[in-house]
């Protein structure tokens, strides 16, 4: 009897568990590096010196390039 309230007691706890991280789980996929997904955003500043948000620019087709300087 105590094993079966155990193997319920898992068996509820996975199951609670799988749906917290399906939840999880499509927050994730709703940003991100997927196609249909929306980017992140982020501000940076342009080569003017400006800040630049890149909800600025919603709707809009974008570019981006990055690059570094030693």
């Amino acid at each position: 009897m105590i094993i079966k309230k155990r193997v319920f007691f898992l068996l509820i706890l996975s199951v609670l568990f799988l749906v917290l991280l399906s939840a999880c789980a499509k927050e994730a996929q709703e940003y991100g590096f997927y196609p249909g997904n929306k980017a992140y955003d982020i501000t940076l500043e342009n080569t003017s010196g400006e800040m630049v948000s890149l909800s600025d620019y919603e709707g809009k087709a974008l570019m981006l390039f990055f690059w570094t300087s030693e």
